[in-house]
C-alpha cells in the first residue's frame, strides 16, 4: 500500500510540475466614498497586447470588465490602458474618468507585459491585484483531502495513532 502512496505523490509531483498557464488576475480598484469612480476585471499575468509604444504605455486585452465612472452609470468595457513608469504609470478605462497615475503596475517591456499579484497605492484610490486558483491547485487540494480521509478511513476514523488526540483503534 505503500508504494502506491509514493507513485500517487510521484505523478502529482510531476503533473504539478508541468509548465502552468499564465495565471489569471483580479483587478479592483476602490477610492474612498467612490468619489473617484471605482472599477474591476479580470486578466491574465501576460495578456495579449492590443497597442503599445516603448516606454510609454501598453494596452492590454480583460474581460468582465465594469466600470463605476463617478456620478455616471456603470458601463462594461474590454481594454485597459497602462502607463508605464515614466508616463506617470498607473492605468486608463478610456473614456471613463477613471485615470489614477502612480507606480508602474506590470513588468517587462510594453509589448509583453506581465503583471504579478499585489496592491499599488494609486493617485485617489489602490488598485488590488489577486490571483484566481488554478483548476490544478483545486486537483491537488482534492487530492490532498481524498488521501488524508482515506488514511482516516483505513484507521478507523482513529488517525494514525502517532499525534496525541487520535488514540490507536488498539486503545478501545
Amino acid at each position: 500500500m505503500k508504494t502506491l502512496s509514493v507513485l500517487i505523490a510521484s505523478i502529482a509531483a510531476v503533473l504539478a510540475a508541468a509548465a502552468a498557464p499564465a495565471a489569471t488576475l483580479v483587478f479592483t480598484y476602490t477610492t474612498p466614498n467612490d468619489d473617484a469612480g471605482s472599477a474591476s476585471w479580470t486578466q491574465s499575468s501576460t495578456p495579449a497586447v492590443v497597442a503599445s509604444y516603448p516606454n510609454i504605455y501598453t494596452t492590454v486585452a480583460v474581460t468582465d470588465g465594469l466600470a463605476h465612472p463617478p456620478g455616471s452609470p456603470a458601463y462594461a468595457f474590454s481594454q485597459v490602458y497602462f502607463a508605464a513608469g515614466g508616463a506617470d504609470g498607473g492605468f486608463n478605462i478610456l473614456g471613463s474618468g477613471i485615470s489614477p497615475s502612480g507606480p508602474q503596475i506590470y513588468t517587462g517591456m510594453t509589448s509583453a507585459p506581465s503583471f504579478a499579484t499585489g496592491t499599488y497605492d494609486l493617485d485617489g484610490g489602490t488598485l488590488t491585484v489577486t490571483g484566481v486558483p488554478e483548476p490544478a491547485a483545486w486537483s491537488m487540494m482534492l487530492v490532498g483531502v481524498a488521501a488524508l480521509g482515506g488514511r482516516l478511513r483505513r484507521n478507523g476514523g482513529h488517525g494514525t495513532g502517532d499525534t496525541p488526540g487520535f488514540p490507536l483503534a488498539a486503545d478501545h
